[in-house]
C-alpha cells in the first residue's frame, strides 16, 4: 500500500477511511488491509496521536483534507486503555461530532448513520481494543502456544517488583516487547513481525477485528444486535 507516514495532507482515495491511534496500529493495520485483500477499498490516515487530540484532529486535520467531502463511511480504532470500553466510546463519539453534528455511537464495533444533508448519509463506528491492540498480539502465544513465553513471564514477574505504577496496558506492551526480543531478529515493531510470523494474523482473536475493517470496506451488514468489542 502506498501511503505516506506522516503526510496529513495526502488527499483522501476513497469513500471508507480508517483513523487511527498510534504508530504501531497503523502499520499493523496496514498488514492486516492487505491480508484481508481491502487496501484498495479502505484509506487508512496516518495516526493522530502525536498530531493532536482525536476530538481536534477529526475537524481540524482531517475535515479540511482533500476529499473528505466524498467519505461515506468513517471507522475508528483506538485502545480503551484504562477506561474501559464505555469511557473510550463516549470520547470517540463525542470527537465525532465535532465534524458530524448528530453522530452517536452507541456500540462497540457497530457502524451507525448520519444524516449530513439533503439524501446525504456517512457511516461512522469505532472499535475499541480492549484494553489495547497488544493484547491481540499477544492472544496465541499468551495461550502457551509458543516456549519463550514462560520466559517472557518470569521477566515480567521479576520487573514487577520493581515497577509497580504501570497499568494493565502498558503490562500488555511490555509483554508484547519482550516477546519480541525472543525472536530471531529481536529488532522489529509489531508490523514488521506480523511480517516475519511472529504474530499471528491468523488466529480467530483478530476476527471481530476483521469483520469491522470488512463492513467499513462495505461489506454486509451486521445484525442489528451485533457487538464486535
Amino acid at each position: 500500500m502506498s501511503v505516506s507516514y506522516r503526510d496529513t495532507s495526502r488527499p483522501i482515495g476513497n469513500e471508507a477511511i480508517l483513523v487511527v491511534e498510534g504508530d504501531d496500529e497503523f502499520h499493523l493495520l496496514i498488514r492486516l488491509l492487505k491480508r484481508e485483500g481491502l487496501e484498495g477499498r479502505i484509506d487508512i490516515r496516518p495516526p493522530y496521536q502525536g498530531v493532536a487530540e482525536l476530538g481536534v484532529y477529526l475537524p481540524e486535520v482531517l475535515a479540511k483534507t482533500s476529499g473528505f467531502r466524498d467519505v461515506r463511511r468513517l471507522g475508528v480504532l483506538r485502545d480503551a486503555e484504562e477506561g474501559g470500553i464505555e469511557d473510550a466510546l463516549r470520547s470517540v463519539s463525542a470527537a465525532l461530532t465535532s465534524v458530524f453534528r448528530s453522530a452517536k455511537l452507541t456500540h462497540c464495533g457497530r457502524f451507525e448513520t448520519v444524516d449530513i444533508g439533503p439524501q446525504q448519509r456517512v457511516h461512522v463506528g469505532a472499535f475499541i481494543s480492549v484494553p489495547c491492540l497488544e493484547g491481540l498480539c499477544l492472544a496465541p502465544a499468551r495461550m502457551g502456544a509458543d516456549p519463550a513465553m514462560p520466559c517472557v513471564e518470569a521477566y515480567l514477574e521479576c520487573l514487577a517488583a520493581h515497577v509497580t505504577d504501570s497499568t494493565q496496558a502498558q503490562r500488555l506492551k511490555r509483554r508484547l516487547y519482550a516477546f519480541l526480543a525472543s525472536r530471531s531478529d529481536p529488532r522489529l515493531r509489531p508490523g514488521q513481525a506480523a511480517d516475519a510470523n511472529y504474530i499471528d494474523l491468523s488466529d480467530p482473536c483478530w476476527q471481530p477485528l476483521k469483520d469491522f475493517l470488512n463492513e467499513l470496506a462495505g461489506g454486509e451488514s451486521w445484525r442489528k444486535d451485533s457487538t464486535r468489542c
